[in-house]
């Protein structure tokens, strides 16, 4: 079944009057004012998310997500550095997109300083080692 986005949008524009205060509504209206290629509005409900629950990571990661989609790199690495803050470096997916988005950025140091502090802390995960072989930094 094809998604329908208009009915998601409906649904939640009213969690967003019922939970005025509740971040998932924000977080996932967002995801659908995306899909609908509503950017502006996307941001905005992205923004006001992290504002109701700042330590939230997934919704900083659909952020982040979202505007690298749409070319941009130094505002989702920006994004995804204070969900790490918030998550002590304990994210593997934050973990995973600051890695990528260094790289994308050419500060391959950083890259290669974020993955070895990720494979000390979760040890040899194998999409760390993947991260790893792209940067150069593991032999093969």
């Amino acid at each position: 079944r094809k998604p329908d986005y208009n009915e998601a949008l409906q649904l939640l524009n009213k969690c967003t009057q019922l939970r005025i205060n509740y971040a998932n509504c924000y977080m996932n209206r967002a995801v659908v004012l995306g899909a609908l290629g509503r950017d502006r509005e996307t941001t905005a409900d992205f923004a006001k998310g992290v504002e109701l629950d700042p330590t939230q990571c997934q919704g900083r990661i659909l952020w982040a997500r979202f505007l690298k989609a749409r070319g941009f790199v130094t505002q989702p690495y920006k994004i995804l550095k204070d969900a790490d803050g918030y998550a002590k470096g304990t994210n593997l997916e934050v973990r995973l997109g600051l890695i990528a988005l260094a790289q994308d950025m050419g500060d391959v140091d950083q890259a290669i300083d974020l993955l070895k502090q990720s494979l000390s802390h979760f040890g040899p995960n194998p999409l760390l080692v993947s991260a790893g072989r792209r940067l150069g930094a593991l032999d093969q």
